[in-house]
């Protein structure tokens, strides 16, 4: 589109906030201002006299300068692109396919764009995601799935600094998270059921086992650890410590003393269905019968707990990702007064992994005591 006329060189910083304001609200300047050099050629003024204007924008809260960056377009000014993008890690995995398949589907419903952006890796590959969809992709609004306290912690503080709706899923943290919009599945709820199909089912040594990232542990992970200490102390039972398991590329099965703590246990809940098709694979190397000697439940409900029989709880990303849209379209256009928290309510799928009569019952001989002696 071709500029309007250079303006008289005598013409005052105000006349050039009035003509970047026109340009702004007529769609020409969209998301970014050119830089100050160019708008001064293009009105015929010296660089000081621009700057002083878009200076007046920026008091109005029209538009925002960013150091090194340029001057952006605040959020409630520019107009709506009607694409939504989202961040996720793991798009590729079943979790990941089916959260992205529910916010596609709440997207076309609602007439929107969807661009989605997944990484590898750390807090260093997360991060320039994001930046890229908000300033290339001119998203009006993000859904994040991170990794990471760090991540979540430097994501949050630069959507608030950009001023851009968001929604985090599917972890949620009550403190940390209690100022942003999020979309959880209901962890604690779910884990309580797990725990008490366990202790239903008469068993009292209960070991928990779980991936960890370095010497850390994931929300969900430290979410679903506390809930099973939180349920055997209500059963008067002492929690264990819980079971460290290798990386996605390792097999735990030459770990003895991994091997040495499932024999002293009646049950193990994994807190993901990989770990428990790991543990399930290290049972059938050392003749540890599932459930007989070892009742083995996962969480996601995934192809690998369908395949192995496994009990496993069903989260319901599809849905996750339906809510998380809906909450940034509410968001986006103004109709939120407060942080939405919503929770989607995850299912307990009972197999044959903890639910053969062979299992172990209350009042019944503990089968294990003489493997223990």
């Amino acid at each position: 589109m071709t500029a309007p006329a250079a303006q008289p060189r005598n013409a005052k910083s105000a006349d050039v906030a009035t003509i970047v304001r026109q340009r702004i609200d007529k769609g020409i300047y969209d998301y970014q201002l050119p830089g100050m050099a160019l708008l001064a050629e293009e009105m015929g003024l010296n660089e000081r006299t621009v700057m002083r204007g878009v200076a007046i924008l920026e008091g109005e809260g029209l538009v925002t300068r960013k150091r090194g960056r340029g001057t952006y377009i605040t959020r409630l000014k520019r107009q709506r692109t009607h694409t939504i993008g989202a961040v996720i890690g793991s798009s590729s995995s079943p979790l990941g396919s089916q959260l992205t398949v529910g916010m596609q589907a709440a997207a076309d419903e609602a007439r929107e764009g969807l661009t989605q952006s997944s990484y590898v890796g750390d807090l260093d590959s997360q991060l320039p995601r994001i930046r890229d969809l908000i300033e290339r992709g001119r998203v009006d609004g993000l859904v994040l799935w991170l990794d990471g306290m760090d991540a979540w912690r430097e994501a949050i503080e630069y959507l608030q600094g950009e001023k851009l709706p968001f929604v985090l899923v599917p972890d949620y943290d009550p403190e940390f998270h209690k100022g942003v919009n999020t979309v959880s599945g209901a962890d604690a709820g779910a884990t309580a059921d797990v725990m008490t199909h366990l202790l239903g089912h008469g068993h009292r040594e209960i070991a928990f086992a779980g991936r960890f990232d370095g010497d850390g542990a994931n929300i969900y992970h430290q979410h679903r650890y506390d809930q099973y200490c939180r349920s055997l102390k209500l059963a008067g039972l002492a929690p264990r410590e819980g079971l460290r398991i290798g990386d996605s590329q390792s097999a735990p099965e030459s770990d003895r003393e991994l091997v040495a703590a499932l024999r002293e246990a009646t049950a193990v809940f994994c807190e993901t269905d990989r770990t428990a098709a790991l543990i399930h694979r290290v049972c059938i190397r050392e003749g540890i019968r599932v459930p007989h000697d070892l009742a083995i439940v996962g969480f996601d409900n995934s192809d690998t707990a369908r395949w192995l029989d496994l009990t496993s709880v069903e989260q319901h990303f599809e849905m996750i990702g339906r809510k998380a849209v809906e909450v940034l379209l509410s968001e986006i256009e103004g109709n939120l007064t407060e942080p939405v928290h919503e929770e989607v309510h995850a299912e307990l799928v009972i197999r044959g992994s903890s639910s053969k009569q062979e299992s172990v019952a209350p009042g019944r001989p503990d089968p294990r005591a003489e493997r223990r002696t």
